[in-house]
């Protein structure tokens, strides 16, 4: 699925429209995978479950983000952004966060 997906999908906001930048993660959070993923986990935090969201992890996919890693936006649907991960851990991967997280 991944930025192609976003891409061609009604209501993701192209390059044209979406203003790339850098943004540094103002606190740990979780980065799903897949924008399907993104939505189950954080569904999960909502209700508590912690055993879903670490099972999410195990199975890589979601990924955890430190404070202050610093990230390229790519793309938002539904109140998700795809972001590129430009420092830390888990530098080069693409994955799914809440828009506000990036706001």
């Amino acid at each position: 699925m991944g930025l192609l997906a976003c891409l061609l999908m009604t209501g993701c906001q192209s390059s044209a429209r979406f203003e790339s930048r850098n943004v540094k993660i103002p606190y740990a959070c979780v980065c799903a995978a897949e924008r399907v993923d993104a939505t189950r986990i954080y569904q999960a935090i909502q209700r508590e479950d912690r055993a879903a969201v670490l099972g999410m992890l195990a199975r890589r996919k979601a990924m955890r983000l430190e404070k202050g890693v610093t990230v390229r936006t790519i793309g938002s649907v539904d109140g998700l952004t795809m972001i590129r991960v430009e420092s830390g851990a888990n530098i080069g991967e693409r994955c799914w966060i809440p828009d506000r997280i990036v706001k």
